[in-house]
């Protein structure tokens, strides 16, 4: 109760208004509008994010009531609306087809099963018109894990408030620190975890290419050889999501190489 809480203000003002700009990462876990909060702050934290701020948010029950942050100012920074539906239904969280390409996703500890080797776990909350990707299905095959980018920011929302269950051991738990660590490194805009990346590297004689992306096939990459001379080197598709190629080379310098919109150097 607001009545029990600290005697000492919560620095509301000076968090939410002056410093929110030094934040790396916003977490809302099971949150819901209370008057610690004013509703003018919200209204913040959506600037933040579409300035390029992170936020991360775990929807329990809370997401889809009357105190839901949904109903304030927040809700422009939101990947999905709920509809008020609270699904209680036994589930094995599973990666979506973007899921399996997407490197926030891509290759979880336990994924390439069926079912997955993690466990079950039992609440869904209930959205409309999800936006972004959805790179994990729950209950029904609903949306689970939502990547979404605002404006010059990115959030991350999971749709169930049951990711304490892997923490804790239940069914043989699952990878909850591999996934948040990602998760949270995404909405900080780590390179290595960029959807669409293109990185070369000169290993002795050879030029090894690497392209992750969530297309079907990037096509060839274009290479420039340090004396200007043009070629081309077709990507194989390695695993879900991942290109790679090589080519021998025979010239001592820098090489550019090049895909789509995408240039990478090596030497």
């Amino acid at each position: 109760p607001i009545n029990e809480l600290s005697l000492i203000a919560f620095p509301t003002r000076e968090l939410f208004v002056e410093k929110i700009k030094d934040f790396d990462l916003i977490i809302f876990d099971r949150y819901q509008h209370r008057d610690v909060l004013p509703v003018l702050y919200y209204d913040y934290i959506a600037e933040y994010v579409e300035k390029g701020g992170a936020l991360l948010i775990a929807a329990g029950p809370e997401y889809a009531g009357e105190s839901s942050i949904a109903r304030t100012p927040l809700m422009s920074a939101l990947p999905a609306m709920p509809t008020g539906e609270v699904v209680e239904k036994a589930f094995y969280p599973r990666l979506t087809e973007l899921g399996q390409r997407h490197p926030v996703t891509r290759g979880l500890d336990g994924s390439a099963t069926e079912p997955p080797h993690w466990s079950r776990w039992f609440r869904t909350i209930g959205v409309e018109n999800p936006g972004g990707e959805a790179v994990m299905k729950g209950a029904d095959d609903r949306p689970l894990l939502l990547l979404d980018r605002k404006g010059e920011g990115r959030v991350g929302m999971f749709l169930s408030d049951q990711g304490w269950l892997w923490a804790r051991g239940f069914e043989g738990g699952g990878p909850h620190v591999q996934l948040y660590r990602r998760i949270a490194h995404w909405l900080m805009k780590e390179p290595e975890l960029e959807e669409e990346r293109l990185t070369a590297d000169g290993r002795g004689m050879m030029l090894e290419i690497r392209r992750q992306t969530m297309s079907d096939d990037p096509g060839p990459a274009q290479i420039i050889t340090p004396s200007g001379k043009a070629m081309t080197v077709k990507l194989e598709r390695a695993e879900p999501g991942v290109f790679l190629g090589s080519i021998e080379t025979s010239e001592i310098g820098l090489y550019q190489v090049g895909n789509g919109d995408l240039k990478a150097l090596a030497h």
